[in-house]
């Protein structure tokens, strides 16, 4: 069996009054979900997310907070068991557009936390939204 290991971020801003998390669809899914990729060769995980979040949307000026650190397991293909670890992340507040790899990426975008949920097409991505977005708010109010 074949393993593979990415890493990401459930990455939260404050924006105009609200709280915003950035969700990606990738070019092969019509799935909403969060930045992530495959780690390179001598990249910790806390690398791998940075670069994978900068490729994927832009954006670059962010915080990764690495104690909260979840990990979800699932078969990407027969004989394929993926790896991926989350991250939090907090960005700057900031207007630039998003920008996509076009190769990887066909959308991302900032959504209000409130309507992430029923945007998010799998369980798992729900239950650990549910947490990452607890995890951001307890460390906003102790900052």
């Amino acid at each position: 069996m074949k393993h593979e290991k990415s890493c990401g971020a459930v990455v939260f801003r404050q924006h105009n009054g609200t709280e915003q998390t950035l969700l990606i669809r990738h070019r092969n899914s019509s799935a909403w979900s969060f930045p992530k990729g495959h780690m390179e060769r001598g990249e910790s995980e806390r690398q791998t997310a940075m670069r994978e979040i900068g490729e994927e949307t832009g954006v670059s000026d962010l915080r990764l907070d690495t104690r909260f650190r979840r990990t979800l397991e699932y078969y990407a293909k027969a004989n394929v068991k993926k790896q991926v670890v989350f991250f939090v992340g907090f960005a700057a507040d900031k207007d630039h557009p998003l920008s996509v790899r076009d190769d990887v990426v066909q959308e991302a975008k900032w959504v209000e936390v409130s309507l992430a949920p029923d945007m998010l097409a799998f369980e798992n991505h729900r239950t650990l939204f549910a947490s990452a977005l607890q995890y951001y708010r307890s460390r906003q109010k102790a900052e």
